[in-house]
């Protein structure tokens, strides 16, 4: 094509090439303009966009605070000069006054010392070893276990049965002890600290591996046997409780990060304060929802004019906005722009409106603050500014519980009326009556000697590993036994990671134990395996329990869904969204939901930037049309490329035409000089 090209002009001395890249650039020049005006459009639509949503991100990271009771419900504290403790948590809504405060003793845990050992490496024996926590009498000859704390197991083998091995053994096996190795300045020695607090004092039994064991002696693991037989190791510290006089009130506490004296108030005790007494008050603060407030109407104002520089017309130009013929963004600046002028929906009061509050829509769209109208409202109406601006919820019964579900946008405001139509219930196992010789003096007395009490127990659909019963070990009464099966089967591991747990009972009136699942509903179940014949004597076997029931109920009289204790609405009904926990006994209740303004303008923000939500859904449209003007510029190429070429083949014809007629004419000259030579 080059030769052709270049030779082009050569007949008519015509500059052919200049000539037709003119003709292709004559026909492609509107064609790009169009294009490349719709381009500049569609990329300045995508560019507006991006700051359309900074912008409602900007405004939603203002409106959450004003949408959580935890600012309406702020708390400040002051404290006296004192290092005996120091306050570490407020919460919102911790219980307002003020209290006088002495710090008796601080919480201590116990501390339990080894014998010497030459190395981290040297043997401590195999067996197994079994810790239980509860309280010692204070002349130190008799243990009371808490049947509400887990029991450790600990199995030593010839993969673990060191210093260190037991050491790293133990703590791994949960929490209740801590395990370390002190070196003395000649020898190693293990030593063991429980949690702090009286209950928390640890009893240490062990079941020596061998063909005759002693359990009770100083040697191998026996030497690390700390029970009522057998006190091997060396207590260095004895566990306390906290105690502490509040308001004239004296009381105890297990740990020194004391959170539940004052609600709300969180603090670590130090060291003891006696006859110092610390005074401190706590207070609501309304100046965090006041100032959240102001920033709701900055916040709102930049919104608005910032949207308003996005979708307006120049009022002295004329000039449109980037997204001003973009319905998706106007719409939504509409409706944020209504929610703050409209009634608030769902509440039981009068106290309805932003205007009520004293925030007023000016002439120009943006928010102003009468200063009177709105410190009236904070000091007359604090308690309802809450329900204005956050979702609230109430309820007429306190066996029936409403709160927010995953899908809590689609739960629309207003009253709901529940009734309950079937209780919800636990699953659980109930044995057969115990061995009768357990019985036969009219108690109940079991000595576990050197039996085997092995079981595994299935709660909820989740598998034990083999749980014992600790040998040589006495039981004075059924509930004694049932504590310590309790614990044992709440601190298997798997049971545990899988946050699945049992209260276990004994009924003397049939002489049974009772076990039930902690969690309601049809999926709560106990089963029983692999028992062992001596268990068997307690009147558990393999055998399967009674599910419980799903709790059943209507929701404003259509059929909700249950789920354990939770009743939830049909996925069609205007509650969807809130989640009823029902209490066993409950029968009715009528339940008020608002969503309150800072509510609602989360929702339709959060809508607004949903991946699935009109502005993606918009992008997606114009970058589609973007895609669209790419191919359309390829379309463009390929067309002016064949007109391109058609252009020089006619070019190239009408050069071989005159070519042919340059070279006749050159013959005649030839001819005409011959013949005139002659």
């Amino acid at each position: 094509m080059s030769t052709i090209v270049n030779s082009l002009g050569a007949g008519s001395g015509i500059d052919i090439t200049g000539l037709v890249d003119g003709l292709v650039e004559a026909e492609r020049a509107p064609v790009d303009q169009r294009l490349d005006n719709q381009q500049q459009e569609l990329e300045a639509d995508i560019s507006a966009y991006g700051t359309f949503k900074s912008s409602l991100s900007e405004f939603e990271s203002v409106i959450e605070p004003l949408s959580s009771a935890d600012t309406y419900n702020a708390r400040s504290v002051s404290f006296s000069d004192t290092d005996a403790l120091t306050p570490t948590e407020l919460n919102s809504g911790a219980a307002t006054g003020s209290y006088q405060l002495e710090v008796v003793s601080i919480a201590t845990s116990q501390t339990l010392t080894s014998g010497s050992y030459d190395s981290e490496s040297d043997p401590v024996g195999e067996g197994t070893m079994t810790i239980r926590f509860g309280e010692w009498t204070e002349d130190g000859s008799s243990f009371i276990h808490d049947g509400g704390s887990d029991t450790l197991q600990i199995e030593l083998d010839e993969s673990n049965n060191t210093l260190a091995g037991l050491r790293d053994a133990i703590n791994a096996a949960g929490e209740g002890v801590q395990a370390s190795i002190v070196y003395d300045g000649g020898s190693y020695r293990l030593m063991l600290s429980s949690e702090s607090g009286l209950r928390n004092s640890m009893e240490i039994s062990v079941e020596e591996a061998g063909d005759s064991p002693s359990n009770s002696d100083s040697t191998g693991l026996s030497a690390l046997a700390f029970n009522e037989a057998s006190q091997n190791l060396q207590q260095t510290q004895s566990a306390s409780d906290a105690e502490l006089i509040l308001n004239g009130l004296a009381m105890t506490r297990e740990t020194n990060v004391v959170d539940d004296v004052i609600t709300g108030l969180t603090f670590e005790l130090n060291k003891s304060s006696e006859e110092e007494v610390i005074n401190f008050s706590i207070n609501q603060d309304d100046s965090i929802a006041e100032q959240a407030i102001r920033d709701f109407v900055e916040a709102y104002n930049l919104f608005y004019e910032t949207t308003g520089n996005l979708t307006g017309i120049d009022p002295e130009t004329g000039e449109k906005a980037a997204l001003a013929n973009e319905a998706t963004a106007k719409t939504a600046v509409s409706q944020i722009r209504a929610t703050t002028t409209a009634q608030v929906s769902g509440l039981v009061n009068d106290f309805n409106t932003l205007a009520q509050l004293g925030i007023e829509t000016e002439l120009d769209g943006s928010l102003s603050i009468d200063e009177e109208l709105f410190q009236d409202a904070l000091s007359n109406n604090f308690d309802q500014i809450e329900a204005l601006f956050a979702p609230t919820m109430a309820s007429s019964s306190s066996d029936i519980e409403v709160g927010l579900g995953s899908y809590a946008a689609n739960a629309q405001p207003g009253q709901y009326e529940i009734e309950i139509t079937q209780q919800p219930t636990k699953g659980g196992y109930t044995g057969e009556a115990v061995d009768t010789t357990l019985t036969s003096s009219g108690t109940f007395l079991l000595d576990t000697g050197s039996d085997s009490f092995s079981f595994e127990v299935m709660v909820d659909g989740v598998s034990s590993s083999v749980i014992n019963l600790p040998a040589e070990t006495e039981y004075d009464s059924g509930d004694a036994l049932a504590s310590e099966l309790q614990s044992l089967i709440n601190g298997d591991e798997a049971l545990s990671s899988a946050n699945v747990r049992v209260a276990v009972r004994y009924d003397e009136s049939s002489e049974s134990f009772r076990f039930d699942s902690e969690t309601y509903g049809s999926n709560s179940n106990v089963s029983f395996s692999s028992t062992s014949s001596a268990l068997n004597t307690l009147g558990i076997s393999d055998a399967g329990g009674d599910a419980g029931t799903d709790v059943g109920g209507t929701i404003n009289g259509q059929a909700g869904f249950g789920a354990g204790d939770i009743l939830l609405p049909d996925v069609n009904a205007d509650a969807y969204g809130l989640v009823f926990n029902i209490s066993p006994g409950a029968t009715f209740a009528t339940v008020d939901f608002s969503v309150g303004v800072a509510g609602q303008l989360v929702r339709q923000v959060e809508y607004q930037l949903d991946d699935s939500g009109p502005i993606e859904y918009r992008e997606d449209n114009i970058n589609t049309q973007l895609d669209g003007i790419a191919e359309d510029r390829e379309e463009l190429d390929r067309k002016m490329a064949l007109y391109e070429e058609r252009l020089l083949n006619e070019y190239l014809a009408m050069e071989a035409i005159l070519n042919s007629l340059s070279s006749s004419a050159s013959e005649i000259d030839g001819l005409l000089a011959s013949f005139n030579a002659e």
